[in-house]
């Protein structure tokens, strides 16, 4: 999908990079899903924060600014702690207590 709407090759490589790292975190922790839900916004933070800044924040040829920098990732880690934290969680409570052959 990135590549088809023009993402530079950086932001699809690393990209991947960050959500196959935060997978496998993840389901190494999966008994313990609050930890395990902070996988993806550790990853996604660290990794696609810089990217996102690099490629499409910061103009071509200036200088790094640390401040957009580290506001860039926290804003990207914030995104991804929503989406795992206030959806992902009680979605995942709420599936926990569906019978078994509804999931199927």
């Amino acid at each position: 999908g990135n590549l088809l709407g023009g993402a530079v090759w950086f932001d699809v490589v690393f990209g991947t990079l960050a959500t196959l790292l935060a997978g496998l975190a993840t389901r190494h922790l999966r008994s313990r899903p609050a930890l395990a839900a902070a996988m993806p916004v550790l990853f996604n933070g660290m990794i696609v924060g810089p990217v996102v800044y690099l490629a499409y924040v910061r103009a071509p040829g200036a200088p790094v600014q640390v401040g957009l920098l580290l506001s860039t990732m926290f804003t990207v880690a914030l995104g991804e702690a929503v989406v795992c934290y206030v959806l992902g969680l009680p979605l995942l409570r709420l599936m926990r207590r569906l019978p078994p052959e509804l999931l199927k």
